[in-house]
């Protein structure tokens, strides 16, 4: 087993220095005064072994084990404790043969473990020292006041001691596993006959459904091959047909090809002929040249020509002569207008008298001049108003401008302004040297923000570390409160323990809480340092911004400049066609200076008017039919008047296109003579030519008629081809008709599959297959899957049934299992309780001649239901409880148990921290005694003042303590 070889301190409690203790075998004492440091020595064992709790280190907070440096030293920053084990045999799994636990305490309550120099955390320190069979909170360690902690423990606790010390967990784990497989199958086997049942029922309608589908299949098969038989018989005839329809398209074909053939002998023919004739033409032509054949061309030209050029000319004498027919009929109609309006007149002055005939008509003469006058005033004021409104026009036209003019006046001040302050924006801005370095500065200072954010982020990090430790130490401080008992211990926990431990988990809050708040503070200081950096970058992109806005003052000021000399140029058109227009205003001006007395005289030709109209109202009103007469006569003639006018209107119209049609018929006309004159001259020459080559033209011309006939002959061959065309693409039709529905009946036929075709007539068939669907039907609905699913279903019953008895079989297994662990459980128990027990009353026989003591269960038939008390039998008969012996009474008991432990399963050490302290002198004979006697195979580390017990050491240790430091030296025997 391993063992302790060294312990090393530095900054433990009184251990200020560092101080190095080497350990043997055998029993280890240290001794020296009260206050000089001893039990700092077991307690940094328990420290370095990974124990929590600093109340049973007799300390108020973990903070409070750091070294404080008393009145006149240096407090030390950190605790640190380390210790070595023998691992000869191999106990620990690292395959060294020493392993060196180390933990360092910081004041902030935090501790770091290290195993071989290597960074472990606090559970992987546990479970090394697990191998070994090494517990911090351990019986084999034994502290201050902590001796008689066996007899103050309920019952039911000491009960569990043993327990632990016969190994019975390895039981009770395969208890519990066992138990939860019972479980699981009691589960299991429940649901599976749920099952089972409901199968079975399921199972009983599905065999009847079966029976009706097994009828129904048979049926079913039968039709199949009935129906199969019956397209297979319908395909044949189909494709009886096809071969009939494919023999009449083969037929059709042949006489095709023979037309075929003679077609092309015909047009061969036809090619032969127009060679010849080709010949004939080519002969021809090489005597006349093309000239026969462009006068043919133009003959027929010629002779179109004409036909039209005489249909236009006929066209244009039709609509000259109705034209002319149209216009005697309107002088007509004007010279009976004018007669009329003469006959009005002489009937009108028959019926007014001479005199007044003279004065009527000098009145008219004169109303006529002064209408005359005024239509001229009329005319004037008319022009005036117009040179008026042009004057307002131009007036309007020479502000606008002027106003033009002086906005670009303006601009161009404005323009000349801007250019001087953008120069001496870029004047300013390139004295600041922006562009310099700005980009590489810009980005060293991202990058510098980018780190401090990861710091920051990497505080709130730590902060909500902090948060959740604080959490969980106060919801420890609410789990402490709960605990009736140690869960490592097995101790009952006292309401003092329960104080302290509140108090040493509030220290490490508070502890937390300021290390919280340094957190917050370094966060707070990187926030302002993370705004001073994004303040520089703003600045810094600010003049990047500026630089930016300095090239574009660059190219506004060339834009501006252009602007400008634009502008200087409109200017000078501005003033230019201002000039012109107050020349044109002026003119205007002058035009109106002379018309200003017009509406004077029109007033007084108004008056004159006004007068004559009344002389001659008066004339009128002496002579009521003068006024009917002359009323009448004036609508009259106006109506007359404004007939001729129409009437020489249109004569006028149609003159002109009189004119115009006469011109196109006289050009149309010399246009047909010179045509006539060209076609007779180009005839008379076709006829000299013809007339010559009179001969080679009446063969080409027989030629011609054969290749007529040819081309009649071949016109009916091709009437005949296409007839049989159609009938052999009727005939196609019909076979791609046959050729789907033998697609379709194959397509039928195949879903049947392989399938045995009978042979027997089509009616017999379609009989029988009525026949069968009529039973098919009063089957009535059948459920097909029953087939599929019956047999699936009786394989799952079977199944399961069998499951059943599987399952029945296990549990039966687990409860034999969980039987035999329970005797299995109580033999190791009983076994290790009575060989404790032995060990314990023999052990207190040797410690103590008060009686006999011995450990007692409460249910002997079932243990593990009850606790276990201890027992001391004073005499015959008289029996004592423990709680009720002395200091030192109770410290023999727990002595006597501890040793009774370490007999039956022994610890690699031991750590007694005076536990000999409530002892008399013979006691402490007695238990030096029985050290010696279980001290063979163990290494012992004990606190004491006993000098029995210091005879015995093997190693003695001794401390003292100057200024608050504590200093030890060792002597080997």
């Amino acid at each position: 087993m391993p063992f302790i070889k060294k312990l090393e301190m530095h900054g433990f409690k009184s251990f200020a220095k560092h101080t190095e203790i080497l350990f043997e075998k055998g029993l280890n004492v240290v001794v020296g005064p009260n206050g000089s440091g001893k039990s700092n020595v077991t307690e940094s064992i328990c420290f370095v072994l990974g124990r929590l709790s600093a109340k049973s280190m007799r300390a108020a907070k973990s903070a409070n084990l750091i070294y404080n440096g008393g009145k006149e030293h240096k407090p030390a920053h950190e605790a640190k404790v380390g210790i070595v084990f023998d691992n000869s045999d191999g106990a620990f799994s690292l395959g060294t043969k020493e392993v060196e636990i180390t933990r360092f305490l910081k004041k902030d309550g935090t501790s770091v473990y290290k195993i071989n120099n290597e960074t472990k955390t606090r559970q992987e320190i546990l479970e090394m020292l697990a191998q070994a069979s090494i517990d911090p909170e351990g019986f084999n360690i034994i502290l201050q006041s902590e001796i008689d902690s066996f007899i103050k423990m309920h019952p039911e606790e000491r009960r569990e001691i043993i327990e632990e010390i016969a190994g019975i967990s390895i039981y009770e784990n395969r208890k519990e596993k066992s138990l939860n497989e019972l479980e699981k199958t009691e589960v299991r086997l429940k649901e599976i006959k749920t099952v089972l049942t409901e199968r079975s029922a399921y199972l009983n309608n599905l065999e009847k459904e079966r029976e009706q589908a097994l009828k129904a299949e048979t049926l079913q098969k039968d039709i199949a091959k009935e129906k199969a038989s019956v397209i297979s018989r319908h395909i044949e005839d189909k494709k009886k047909i096809v071969n009939k329809t494919n023999n009449e398209i083969s037929e059709r074909k042949t006489n095709i090809d023979k037309i075929k053939t003679k077609i092309e002998n015909y047009r061969f023919e036809i090619s032969s002929l127009n060679q010849k004739i080709r010949e004939i033409e080519d002969k021809i032509e090489k005597q006349t040249g093309v000239e026969q054949e462009n006068l043919r061309s133009d003959v027929v030209n010629l002779k179109t020509e004409l036909a039209t050029l005489r249909l236009k000319r006929d066209n244009l004498n039709d609509q000259i002569n109705s034209i002319y027919t149209r216009e005697q009929n309107l002088i007509e109609t004007i010279s009976r207008a004018k007669q009329e309006i003469e006959d009005l007149e002489k009937n009108y002055q028959q019926k007014i008298s001479s005199s007044e005939k003279e004065r009527y008509k000098q009145i008219n003469e004169e109303i006529s001049k002064i209408k005359t006058r005024n239509q001229e005033l009329e005319t004037k004021r008319e022009t005036y108003h117009v040179a008026k409104t042009e004057i307002a026009r131009r007036e309007s036209r020479l502000g606008e401008l002027e106003k033009n003019y002086l906005k670009l006046k303006e601009d161009l001040y404005n323009l000349a302004k801007e250019i001087t302050s953008i120069k001496e924006s870029m004047k300013k801005l390139s004295e600041k040297g922006i562009g310099e370095g700005i980009k590489t500065k810009k980005k060293e200072h991202e990058q510098e923000l980018e780190r401090k954010r990861n710091d920051r982020t990497l505080i709130e990090k730590e902060i909500i570390s902090l948060i959740t430790k604080k959490d969980i130490q106060k919801q420890n401080i609410d789990e402490v409160l709960e605990l009736n008992k140690c869960p490592t211990c097995k101790q009952i926990v006292t309401k003092e323990y329960k104080d302290n431990l509140k108090k040493e988990l509030k220290e490490i809050i508070e502890i937390i809480e300021k290390d919280l708040h340094l957190k917050n503070k370094n966060k707070d200081n990187i926030e302002k340092e993370i705004q001073k950096t994004v303040d520089y970058v703003s600045e810094l992109l600010e003049k990047e911004r500026e630089l930016n806005i300095l090239n574009n003052f660059q190219r506004t000021l060339e834009e501006k400049e252009n602007h400008f000399a634009k502008d200087k140029t409109n200017e000078s058109l501005l003033n230019q066609e201002i000039a012109a227009l107050k020349i044109d205003l002026e003119n205007s001006i002058k035009t109106i200076v002379n018309i200003e007395n017009i509406e004077n005289m029109l007033l007084e030709n108004q008056e004159k008017v006004e007068k004559l109209k009344e002389e001659l109202m008066k004339l009128r009103n002496t002579k009521p039919e003068f006024i009917d007469a002359e009323k009448d006569k004036k609508v009259e003639i106006a109506m007359k008047k404004q007939e001729i006018e129409r009437t020489e209107l249109i004569i006028k119209n149609g003159k002109r296109d009189k004119i115009e049609l006469e011109s196109k018929h006289k050009e149309s006309i010399g246009e047909i003579e010179r045509k006539e004159k060209d076609l007779d001259r180009k005839q008379k020459k076709q006829e000299e030519i013809d007339q010559k080559f009179k001969s080679q033209l009446e063969e080409k011309s027989k030629l011609q008629e054969k290749i007529h006939e040819n081309e009649n002959v071949i016109r009916d061959q091709q009437t005949k081809q296409m007839t049989f065309e159609s009938e052999m693409n009727e005939l196609k039709i019909q076979k791609a008709g046959f050729d789907a529905e033998i697609s379709t009946l194959d397509l039928e036929f195949r879903q049947f599959g392989e399938i045995e075709v009978l042979k027997m007539p089509v009616e017999e068939l379609e009989r029988r297959i009525r026949k069968h669907e009529g039973e098919l039907q009063n089957i009535g609905s059948v459920n097909m899957r029953a087939l599929e699913v019956y047999d699936k279903v009786k394989e799952e019953y079977d199944f399961i049934e069998q499951q059943v008895k599987k399952l029945e079989e296990e549990k039966m297994e687990i409860l034999k299992l969980i039987e035999e662990i329970d005797k299995k459980k109580k033999r190791a128990f009983m076994q290790a309780f009575d060989a404790i027990n032995e060990s314990f009353s023999r052990n207190f026989m040797m410690l103590s001649n008060k009686g006999e003591a011995f450990m007692d269960l409460e249910n002997k038939q079932d243990p593990f239901e009850s606790g276990l008390n201890v027992i001391i039998r004073l005499a015959k008969g008289k029996y004592m409880d423990a709680e009720s012996l002395s200091g030192g009474e109770k410290t023999i008991v727990a002595l006597a148990m501890i040793f009774a432990i370490q007999k039956y399963k022994p610890y690699s050490f031991y750590i007694f921290d005076e536990i000999d302290a409530a002892l008399d002198k013979r006691n402490s004979e007695r238990l030096a005694e029985l050290m010696k006697q279980n001290i063979k195979s163990s290494q012992y580390i004990i606190i004491s003042h006993n000098d029995y017990i210091i005879q015995h050491a093997q190693v003695l240790y001794g401390t003292s303590m100057q200024e608050g430091v504590s200093k030890i030296v060792s002597l080997k025997f």
